[in-house]
This record gives C-alpha cells, sequence and structure tokens, in this order.
C-alpha cells in the first residue's frame, strides 16, 4: 500500500504542476500577446507618420527637412527597440522563475556538473 500511496501521491503533485504550466502559459501568451501589440502600434504609428511626411514633399527644404527628422527619429525607434527587448528578457526570466518554482517541487534538483565531473576524473586515475 506505501507504493501505491508513493505513486498517488507523485501523480497528485504532476498533475497540480500541469495545471500550473497551464497558468503560466495562459499568462506568458497573454503578455506576449499585449507587447507585440504595443509594439506594432508603435511602429506602425511611426511609419505611418513617415508616409505621410514623405508623400508631402514638394521642395529641396522640405526634402532636407524630412530627412534630417528622419534621421533624429532612427535615435528614437531604436530607444523604442531597445524596450521591447529588455520587456522580452524580463518575460522570459519571469517565465524561467516560474517554471522554476512549478518544477522545483516535483523534480529534485541535479547534481551539480563539477561534482559529476570530479567523480569521473577520479574513475579515471
Amino acid at each position: 500500500m506505501k507504493v501505491f500511496d508513493s505513486v498517488k501521491e507523485k501523480a497528485g503533485s504532476v498533475m497540480g504542476s500541469a495545471s500550473e504550466l497551464n497558468k503560466v502559459g495562459v499568462d506568458v501568451l497573454e503578455k506576449t500577446t499585449q507587447a507585440a501589440f504595443e509594439s506594432y502600434s508603435y511602429y506602425n504609428s511611426v511609419g505611418i507618420k513617415q508616409l505621410r511626411a514623405l508623400a508631402s514633399i514638394n521642395s529641396g527644404a522640405a526634402l532636407r527637412t524630412f530627412i534630417g527628422e528622419s534621421i533624429s527619429l532612427t535615435g528614437e525607434i531604436i530607444k523604442h527597440a531597445v524596450e521591447d527587448t529588455q520587456k522580452n528578457i524580463a518575460l522570459g526570466a519571469e517565465v524561467r522563475a516560474n517554471l522554476g518554482g512549478i518544477f522545483g517541487s516535483v523534480v529534485k534538483p541535479a547534481a551539480p556538473k563539477k561534482a559529476a565531473a570530479a567523480k569521473g576524473a577520479a574513475a579515471s586515475v
């Protein structure tokens, strides 16, 4: 009976982890989608603004103004791209922490690689 109880306990733990994993998956999907929509909206707005400005060029002076504004806009776009990257990195770290919490309660941590390497080196001597 102890074996059956142990298996039953482990199965309950795994099912609970699967439920938690599903919740994390939905949360990640929601946050990723929201970030993608925000990025899309920003880049779409910039693109439309640039197209309108480009379409309104009717002289050399207007072209020079457009080029100058486009150069300064490049810095803003780069800044936004860095912010997008930082959001994605933070989301990845959050997912990793959540998964570690879920699987850490079910799976025993692996032995450190240094200990395994030292054991292998000692065996070959």
